[in-house]
Parts: structure tokens; C-alpha cells; sequence
């Protein structure tokens, strides 16, 4: 796993290779870069997660609401990998389990409109 220190010197590496750059030029780049990264919604710097709400809850105590309102995250940005999300779906689409949904609000409406006559 990438750390975020090693992620903002490839970053810097990337960047010094295409622009002439003294040593100090290099370590303030990377102090910038690394507190960039920092600032962009990584609370702990670990990476490589599939879904972060189940990090948040056992490591830092949060709730995926809380995240996204400290590091000004729009609900509509996901807090899981495209792929793992895809992998949900095709599963669930596998197992009908959108038909087995419906047939369940459809035995509930049926047994509260029953209680109600």
C-alpha cells in the first residue's frame, strides 16, 4: 500500500522531471504536494480501501455523514471503489434481489392494508 509521503514525492518526481528544480525547490514541493494530499479528504492517509464507511466506524469512530461534512463531501460522490460498487450490482442483479424487494413491499402494504379492514 502507497503511503501518502510516497505518493507526493511520485507526484514531485513527476513534475521535476519535466521542470528544472533545486533541492530546496524539491522539498518545499513535496511538503506542498504532501499537505495537499492530506487536505483531500484523507483523515488518516490510508489508501486502498473498497468502501469506507466500515474504516471510518472502526477506526476513527465516525459516520460517513460526519466525513463528508468535515471535508466538505457532496452526497452524491461515492464513499466506495467503482469496482466494488459494480461488483454489488451485478450480484444483486444475479439474485433479482430489486424483483425480491418488490415482492416484500408488496406483502407489507398487503398485511398493513389487512390490519386496517
Amino acid at each position: 500500500m502507497t503511503t501518502l509521503l510516497e505518493l507526493a514525492a511520485s507526484i514531485v518526481e513527476s513534475h521535476a522531471s519535466t521542470t528544472e528544480m533545486t533541492t530546496d525547490d524539491l522539498l518545499l514541493e513535496i511538503q506542498k504536494v504532501y499537505q495537499t494530499l492530506k487536505a483531500l479528504c484523507i483523515i488518516c492517509g490510508k489508501g486502498g480501501m473498497k468502501t469506507l464507511a466500515r474504516h471510518l466506524s472502526q477506526t476513527h469512530g465516525m459516520k460517513p455523514g460526519e466525513y463528508r461534512k468535515q471535508f466538505g463531501i457532496p452526497k452524491t460522490q461515492a464513499l466506495a471503489a467503482k469496482s466494488f460498487s459494480e461488483s454489488r450490482r451485478k450480484m444483486a442483479l444475479e439474485r433479482n434481489l430489486a424483483g425480491n424487494l418488490e415482492k416484500a413491499r408488496e406483502v407489507r402494504m398487503a398485511n398493513i392494508q389487512a390490519k386496517k379492514a
